[in-house]
Formats: structure tokens, C-alpha cells, sequence
């Protein structure tokens, strides 16, 4: 019996097993997705905030 190897975060179980998932259905990385406009919709959200607290910081220096 071989002891499993516990995970130091969970995201990192879930991208693992992710990923077993796509290899064991073959599964490719679309090379044209980042041309899609839900690509760029979905880093603009993430980063908003990102961004709005840069603004924030840098026009609130008196």
C-alpha cells in the first residue's frame, strides 16, 4: 500500500485531478481560445480590482 501524497493547498488536489481528467480524455488546449472574448472578459474581472486599487493609491497621494 503506498501512501498518497496530501496536498499542501486544495486548489492544488483540484487542478491535479483536473488535469488527470483532460489526459484521460485525451483532451488539448484550444491554441485560438485566448482569441475568444470570454478570455478577455474573464481577465478584465480578475484584474479589475487589481488595477482600481493601483488608481486608488496613486491618485490619493497628496
Amino acid at each position: 500500500m503506498h501512501a498518497r501524497s496530501v496536498p499542501l493547498f486544495t486548489a492544488d488536489e483540484a487542478w491535479s485531478r483536473t488535469n488527470a481528467d483532460r489526459r484521460a480524455t485525451s483532451e488539448k488546449d484550444d491554441p485560438n481560445a485566448i482569441l475568444e472574448p470570454g478570455f478577455w472578459m474573464t481577465a478584465l474581472v480578475a484584474f479589475l480590482p487589481t488595477v482600481a486599487g493601483c488608481l486608488y493609491l496613486f491618485l490619493t497621494q497628496g
